[in-house]
């Protein structure tokens, strides 16, 4: 039951920070008023949220490693080990591009949807999802070549 309450959360964390990043979508667009800076505008926010993530992550492990030496934490970084141990902004990023893939599947269905959103707001975030994910394949495969060639130097290091 605690796991089912423990997802649950991590799905409304989710769907909180896809709203979130509705609001800045929006800001982007209305405040380029340009669909290519729009789209650039986007493309570099799903950059800086995937390598927050990574510094987060980071982050995380120093803290929970001071904390696991029996260091004592302040409030704030307690606060902030909080913060950082529940769904991240890119949960919040893959939730939001599933909704606007599946939103522009419908208006391409039927484009008298009830719903309607700006055609040219929804070609900045259209092919978000796709940049998404390459951005983060490749960030993690960088990452995994780093740590393969770390440990291939530590081997020979040994030898």
């Amino acid at each position: 039951m605690k796991m089912l309450k423990k997802r649950i959360l991590y799905i409304v964390m989710s769907a909180a920070y896809a709203f979130w990043l509705y609001i800045i979508t929006q800001n982007i667009f209305f405040n380029t008023r340009s669909v290519l800076a729009a789209t650039i505008g986007n493309m570099l926010m799903i950059i800086f949220f995937i390598i927050s993530e990574k510094v987060e992550n980071y982050m995380l492990a120093k803290l929970i490693a001071k904390k696991d030496a029996g260091k004592k934490l302040n409030i704030f970084k307690k606060i902030f080990i909080f913060y950082l141990s529940g769904a991240s902004f890119k949960s919040g990023l893959y939730f939001f591009y599933i909704v606007i893939t599946v939103y522009s599947a419908v208006i391409a269905a039927d484009p008298d949807f009830v719903i309607q959103i700006s055609s040219d707001y929804l070609l900045t975030v259209r092919y978000g999802i796709l940049f998404l994910i390459a951005f983060d394949k490749f960030l993690e495969q960088v990452f995994k070549d780093i740590k393969n060639d770390e440990k291939k130097l530590n081997q020979e290091s040994q030898e």
